[in-house]
């Protein structure tokens, strides 16, 4: 992950009302949304089967985070319906803020269509 897309996702999360309200949650998405730039591999199995089967704090989060770049960046990405990402990514979030007792995980899904709106008041760069 380059620092350069942190600078950068956050500087945008900053014009977003949702983002602003939440600084922790800020910081995790511009990390989050970051380290997924160049992944190309985060959508190999349905969403579905993966939560079906987390067994781990790192698969519950990764699938959390996999589904808000989803819900917030490709709504209707593969003709699924945005509450397939919100539901498994809520869920997913839930599972790892049980596990750690993370503030973050316990908001992100507590508000994860509150956060995944706010990605998409994201506008596309004018040269795209």
């Amino acid at each position: 992950m380059k620092d350069v897309y942190v600078e950068k996702f956050s500087a945008v999360l900053d014009e977003i009302h949702t983002f602003r309200a939440y600084p922790q949650i800020k910081v995790y998405v511009s990390v989050l949304l970051a380290d997924h730039v160049e992944k190309t591999d985060f959508f190999v199995e349905p969403f579905g089967l993966r939560y079906m089967s987390i067994t781990t704090t790192t698969a519950a989060k990764e699938l959390g985070d996999n589904c808000l770049v989803m819900a917030g960046i490709f709504p209707g990405y593969r003709g699924m319906p945005e509450s397939y990402y919100i539901d498994i990514g809520s869920g997913s979030y839930s599972a790892a803020a049980s596990a750690t007792g993370s503030e973050i995980f316990g908001r992100l899904a507590e508000n994860f269509d509150m956060f995944s709106d706010g990605l998409r008041q994201i506008s596309p760069p004018t040269f795209l």
